[in-house]
């Protein structure tokens, strides 16, 4: 259960890092750079690359973040991985102490 927490909590926080690019900008179906400017047919969507980055990166800014969630995730995933592992070690350090001699 830790492990799965573990690697879910890293792979989701790299995700979110990964996932958002402001630079990455689609026009009707076509990628944008620097100085180009686009008229859509959606009026919100109008507007020239560097207008259009603004917005985006706005947009993501006012989204709530779960960054401190999956650190949590993460924390609590390694947490479990090292208390398991430490609990089975002593476990297995008592049955070799209790066993007898032959």
């Amino acid at each position: 259960m830790g492990v799965l927490l573990l690697v879910a909590g890293v792979f989701f926080l790299w995700g979110s890092y990964q996932a958002f690019d402001p630079s990455d900008v689609v026009c009707d179906g076509q990628r944008m750079g620097p100085g180009d400017e686009c008229i859509s047919t959606q009026a919100s969507k109008n507007g020239t690359y560097e207008e259009i980055v603004a917005r985006q990166v706005e947009s993501e800014r006012s989204k709530p973040r779960q960054r401190p969630y999956l650190v949590i995730a993460i924390v609590v995933g390694a947490g479990l991985v090292v208390g398991t592992t430490i609990a089975g070690r002593r476990a297995q350090q008592q049955r070799t102490e209790n066993r007898p001699e032959q």
